[in-house]
């Protein structure tokens, strides 16, 4: 059943706490005839932000460059 999955309860989370940010590595792309919607097509329709995995880990790396790169500037 949906609502005891790990699916769910991240939503349910991500709905009481709004300052949350759910990482996934799933797409919006469709979902395969499944019953129920992908995690970033439930936090579209709900209004949760969201990351796809691949861009989480493109900006965390984009930043720790940065970072770095001007820490390096201060030498």
């Amino acid at each position: 059943m949906f609502i005891q999955s790990a699916d769910f309860k991240l939503i349910h989370y991500a709905i009481q706490n709004p300052q949350c940010t759910i990482i996934t590595e799933e797409s919006l792309a469709e979902n395969d005839n499944k019953l129920f919607k992908k995690i970033p097509k439930i936090c579209e329709v709900k209004g949760i932000k969201w990351l796809n995995l691949t861009k989480f880990v493109q900006e965390k790396l984009e930043l720790s460059f940065n970072i770095t790169y001007k820490d390096r500037l201060r030498f």
